[in-house]
This record gives structure tokens, C-alpha cells and sequence, in this order.
């Protein structure tokens, strides 16, 4: 995956804070509901339309110190090709 493409989430998602770690995903398009963790919303969050993939990663690397970059850029890009295929996000 091109990490330079940024991703924006469609407009009607709703995110709702369970506790302890859970996140609940609403999609009022469809009405499915997917569960996440903190590191699922955080990336959801910043596909704003204004990050690229290599911006997400930097953000997450410093705030949630995951194990190492490159990792953690795999980790994105898994999750972010997830949520294309679910129609979550588009391409700017």
C-alpha cells in the first residue's frame, strides 16, 4: 500500500466508548456495528482526509509506543484495507 494516500472515514460512522478498551463502531449507512480497540479508533480518528498513512503511523508510534515502526505500519495498513473493504473509508 502506498503509505503517501490518505484515508478519510465516511461521514456517517459513530464511535462509542464502552470501557475498557472497547469501542463500538456504528455505521448508520448500513446499520452494522463492529467492535475495536483504542489503537482501531485512534487510527479511525485520524483518517480525517488530512493524514497520510506515514502520518498515522508517526502519531500512533508517539503516543501508544507500539513495538517498532515498521510493525506498526503493517498494522495500518492491514486495518485500513479492512475498513476499505467494509466501505468505512475512501481515498483523497
Amino acid at each position: 500500500m502506498d503509505s503517501s494516500k490518505i484515508p478519510k472515514k465516511m461521514e456517517d460512522l459513530k464511535v462509542r466508548d464502552e470501557g475498557d478498551n472497547v469501542y463500538v463502531l456504528y455505521n448508520a449507512t448500513d446499520g452494522k456495528v463492529r467492535i475495536m480497540n483504542l489503537t482501531g479508533k485512534r487510527i479511525l480518528e485520524l483518517c480525517d482526509g488530512t493524514h497520510k498513512i506515514n502520518d498515522i503511523v508517526s502519531q500512533l508510534v508517539q503516543e501508544l509506543s507500539p513495538a517498532n515502526r515498521e510493525e506498526c505500519l503493517k498494522d495500518v495498513e492491514e486495518f485500513l484495507s479492512e475498513l476499505e473493504g467494509k466501505g468505512l473509508i475512501e481515498w483523497v
